[in-house]
């Protein structure tokens, strides 16, 4: 069951690098469309890796990742954290996708979290909550 979670952690994160950025440095999925109530939605796999990315660069900001520290490297980060992920928001909950805008908001939040606090949950910040990012209906 890890091998599988593992194998589509990184199928996920070479979706991510195929995403398109502009100069801004805003990474944006191509192709999306917009659904009935105007959210583009973000497919599962690329939000999550997206989300898992957040969390590692927290830890990076925050001098969590190297030797004797909560990771010892970027990779191990990446796994743990993808692992944590999709753990968190589950891909059932989220079938429609999940919703850019509220996810960049989520990213952000992220990003701000406190370094002397350890984020126990995505459900512990509201704007990264399963009912605030998937996508009630269909695209």
């Amino acid at each position: 069951m890890k091998l599988v979670r593992t194998v589509m952690f990184l199928a996920c994160a070479v979706t991510v690098l195929g995403c398109k950025q502009d100069k801004t440095g805003t990474t944006s999925t191509t192709g999306a469309a917009e659904t009935t109530s105007g959210a583009t939605p973000v497919r599962y796999m690329a939000a999550t890796a997206r989300i898992t990315g957040a969390r590692c660069d927290r830890e990076v900001a925050c001098s969590q990742v190297g030797a004797k520290k909560r990771f010892e490297t970027r990779d191990i980060c990446t796994r743990n954290e993808g692992i944590r992920t999709q753990d968190e928001l589950k891909a059932a909950a989220c079938p429609n996708g999940v919703d850019e805008k509220k996810l960049h908001t989520c990213l952000e939040m992220l990003a701000k979290q406190d370094c002397t606090k350890l984020v126990s949950s995505l459900q512990s910040i509201d704007e990264c909550t399963t009912a605030t990012l998937c996508l009630a209906s269909a695209p």
